[in-house]
């Protein structure tokens, strides 16, 4: 990768715990306690996340600042609503870079990271919040 560990060590320091223990009860309360509304959630975020994720790391790969700018702000909005601070920081940090016409590299691995953890566990409890 063209970011070196050196680089990324000091925004990993200050990236929130990517085990996302209570993502589940997060999704629970979300849902209004509705299991038919948790899987249709949980389903709608996990494909979501994927689609942004890609569409973002596509737009930088060619230039397309707006179509990244976009992504990355719908992705935030994944972050925001989950309540995840990292993700969301780290989306809003992109967004600017975006604005200003900048290769993200350092922020880009760390939310695609980020976003790769969370999707992780979004798949590794099914459709049962508990």
């Amino acid at each position: 990768k063209p970011v070196t560990l050196r680089e990324i060590g000091p925004l990993l320091a200050h990236a929130a715990d990517p085990t996302f223990k209570d993502l589940a009860s997060r999704l629970w309360q979300l849902s209004g306690q509705n299991q038919a509304f948790f899987s249709k959630l949980q389903t709608t975020l996990r494909q979501t996340l994927a689609d942004d994720r890609g569409q973002l790391t596509r737009a930088l790969q060619e230039a397309e600042w707006e179509k990244a700018e976009k992504a990355a702000h719908r992705l935030k909005g994944s972050w925001q609503m989950l309540g995840y601070d990292a993700g969301e920081r780290l989306c809003q940090q992109l967004i600017e870079q975006c604005r200003k016409r900048q290769q993200p590299a350092a922020n880009l691995n760390l939310l695609i990271s980020l976003t790769d953890s969370l999707l992780t566990e979004l798949e590794s409890y099914g459709a049962y919040p508990l």
